[in-house]
């Protein structure tokens, strides 16, 4: 074998020795590596080569002097010189790339040799863009521009983006060449730093139906785009000036994990840094036409303020001027109205993101524009001043009309707090106006009130399931201390429960307050909990369906819902007549209170929420009132019914509207009488025999399902008379819950 290493010009030799019981050793197998400077001198060693059984691309290199090394990305890359090759994919796969291959093009960076990488690695499907990194020392940048632009000329059409970073001798001379050029290649000075003062409109947007796409044409190479992005794109052109934009489908390369994971890291600074943001709603041409409206309003002039409620010459000026949102008691307006602030972009996780951290925003539907400071004018207050002159104009014609033609949105749906866009309007404040270092909240209350139907009617939406977390993490205040990073290689399973691990370990308690967050059925014990028991669930009730089930079975869901709660309380007085859990008094405040979680809303135009008070009771009895003659319409459309609920709704307006927007706020739970004789409010999910329990800690009782010796948590409760602590006045037996 040494004979054979020295005569043949071997590089390298590798054995494998076996020693025997004799103590003899035994060359089992070899490999010899040669020198492929000697194929010349060597000719009959070199024509044992089996090429088919190489990797095609890189003999093909090898014939025109380029080493080519093919690699599981899809960045190609084209480089002069290998210690030059190994630094730019170390460079790439920093930044959160993955390199398509290793390609030195050699010293000479010819036409020819151009041509030939070019070929090569624009035939490899997997590449999604092409990084040229020359050094031009003895051949000058110029010339190298001029074997590119010729190389890539000859080739035809980019079909993915090339970007060319050039330096060295003349290397000015040469990008100015490139950039002159129409061949969709790309130089740095194309590019720019987040950091830098750049001007460009980042747009924030719902994808859509991904299988529904359309082809469009980014930097000279096709590219599908869903519908709703097209529709977006050809709103957003300028016929006098060049449009720069951020959109995630087109700036991040979806497919590629890595990039995605990185990428979604700086989408908060992004849209920080965006000189404006285009929230785009789509064509539906019965909400952009409310946009339009919008604007037409805004254009006028209005002066809006925090009080309009109380403005009466607004109400004059809205009145004198119906030409500008039609006429509000036809259903088709009232329902415009409801759909636009109830669009699916209110709901999405990405969006609430972009929505909160955007420092300048302008909504577009069709090919209408308005300032979110004007829409958010009408959705925080013009639906107030809507329904004050919505009372004032109201008839009997009217109103037989519009419960004639039952209406899609009727009283009550379109009360500020209970739409989409107001509820994330007033998140984009509280946001901003944050006082602490760090504005937001922490990850867990964040998930709380995305997910947690706490919120009125719908919970917000993703795609992909991980996005729950990665979507807030940027909003997250605690995002840091929770040490979260996202990982599109992680399944949904381990994203969940390493979220839950990471809150679990900074504060146990608070994560309960979002307990089936992610929870996999057959994950293991995450947590021992201690706590007391308070008592196990008696009896249940009906779930409160969300607000948009109103169009449908009108207000019987909520009318269940009070009248459920009103017999479990009288059930716990009769049950218990010589230890009543409720004394006559705070049974009766019981009844109003239950139903809100004991919170009450201060005012029409302030949505802040504080302790239930007497107040609150009128406000029951105007829901109770409004609803029972909204039914008695609804079975009977007698003319005189109809009359009697025109008086009656004109009479409770700003407090039936107030209490049922916060009663609302309990969508997806059902009131439940406890063995013991406690009256709440507990999840969906509960049932007669859970267990409710306090854990040391926590701020809320929480319902427990008895799984053998452990607990499945299924959420938190309102249980009216513990709330303040007074079950813990007294001593009470700790014990242990260990939760599946």
């Amino acid at each position: 074998m040494f004979r054979i290493f020295s005569e043949k010009e071997a590089i390298n030799l590798e054995t494998h020795l076996l020693s025997t019981s004799d103590g003899q050793l035994i060359c089992s197998d070899s490999g010899f590596f040669f020198d492929d400077a000697a194929q010349k001198r060597q000719p009959d060693l070199f024509a044992l080569r089996d090429s088919a059984q190489e990797i095609r691309e890189e003999v093909e290199a090898e014939k025109y002097g380029l080493v080519y090394v093919r690699m599981d990305g899809n960045i190609g890359n084209v480089v002069n010189g290998a210690g030059l090759a190994m630094a730019t994919n170390d460079a790439i796969s920093l930044y959160g790339g993955t390199s398509a291959n290793f390609l030195d093009a050699g010293g000479q960076a010819t036409k020819e040799t151009m041509l030939q990488a070019f070929g090569i690695i624009m035939r490899d499907e997997r590449v999604k863009a092409i990084l040229v990194n020359i050094y031009g020392g003895i051949t000058r940048c110029d010339m190298i521009a001029e074997s590119i632009i010729a190389a890539a000329s000859e080739l035809g059409p980019l079909r993915v983006p090339m970007v060319v970073r050039l330096q060295g001798t003349n290397s000015e001379a040469g990008l100015k060449l490139l950039s002159d050029t129409d061949l969709g290649i790309h130089v740095e000075a194309d590019f720019a730093l987040l950091n830098d003062d750049l001007e460009f409109t980042a747009l924030s947007y719902t994808w859509g139906d991904a299988d529904d796409t359309l082809p469009i044409t980014v930097n000279g190479c096709p590219f599908q785009a869903t519908r709703n992005l097209v529709a977006a794109l050809r709103q957003l052109q300028e016929d006098d000036k060049t449009v720069t934009l951020w959109i995630d489908a087109i700036c991040i390369q979806q497919s590629n994990n890595a990039e995605k994971s990185w990428q979604i890291q700086l989408m908060k600074d992004i849209f920080e840094k965006a000189t404006t943001t285009m929230v785009w709603l789509g064509e539906d041409p019965e909400s952009a036409a409310i946009v339009q409206a919008f604007s037409r309003i805004s254009q006028r002039g209005l002066s809006w303020d925090s009080n309009i409620w109380d403005t009466s010459d607004a109400v004059e000026w809205l009145q004198s001027s119906p030409e500008l949102l039609g006429s509000p008691l036809g259903g088709p307006v009232q329902a415009a109205i409801y759909k636009l602030l109830n669009l699916d972009y209110w709901f999405r996780v990405w969006c609430l993101q972009e929505f909160l951290v955007s420092r300048d925003i302008t909504v577009a539907c069709g090919n209408n524009r308005v300032s979110l400071s004007d829409f958010n004018k009408f959705a925080t207050t013009f639906l107030q001043l809507f329904w004050r002159h919505h009372r004032d104009a109201l008839s009997r014609q009217d109103l037989l009309t519009i419960m004639t033609n039952n209406p899609t949105a009727p009283p009550g749906s379109l009360a500020p707090e209970v739409n989409g866009a107001t509820r994330m309007c007033l998140q984009r404040e509280k946001y901003r106006s944050s006082s602490a270092g760090t504005p937001g909240q922490p990850l867990v209350e964040l998930l709380t009130l995305a997910f947690s139907h706490t919120m009125a009617d719908d919970t917000l939406h993703s795609t992909d399931p991980r996005d729950r977390v990665f979507g807030l993490l940027n909003i997250a205040s605690d995002a840091k201390e929770l040490d979260i990073r996202p990982n599109y290689d992680k399944s949904c399973e381990e994203v969940f429960l390493e979220t839950w691990a990471a809150i679990l370990a900074k504060d146990q308690a608070a994560l309960l307050v979002y307990p089936q967050y992610g929870r996999s059925p057959q994950s293991p014990s995450s947590s021992a909990l201690r706590g007391v028991e308070v008592d196990a669930i008696g009896k249940v009730g009906t779930i409160l369906a969300p607000v948009k089930s109103i169009p449908e079975q009108g207000f019987k869901p909520v009318r269940t819902f009070l009248t459920e709660i009103e017999l479990f309380v009288q059930e716990s007085c009769s049950a218990h007549p010589d230890t009543p859990v409720y004394a006559a008094s705070e049974a009766a405040a019981s009844l109003y209170r239950i139903p809100i979680g004991d919170r009450e809303k201060i005012s029409p135009t302030n949505p802040e929420l504080q302790r239930a008070t007497t107040i609150s009771a009128e406000r029951l009895e105007a829901t109770l009132t409004v609803i029972k003659a909204y039914h008695d319409v609804a079975q009977s459309r007698i003319p005189e019914k109809i009359t009697q609920f025109s008086m009656t709704l004109l009479q409770s307006m700003g407090k039936f509207d107030i209490y049922l927007s916060t009663v609302m706020m309990h969508a997806g739970w059902k009131p439940f009488l406890s063995v013991g004789g406690y009256v709440g409010l507990g999840p969906d999910a509960m049932d007669s025999g859970d267990v409710i329990a306090i854990f040391h800690g926590a701020h809320v009782p929480f319902v427990l399902r008895p799984k053998g010796q452990e607990f499945q948590l299924l959420g938190e409760a309102y249980v009216h008379g513990i709330m303040d602590g007074e079950f813990m006045q007294v001593d009470r037996e700790d014990k242990t819950f260990r939760l599946c």
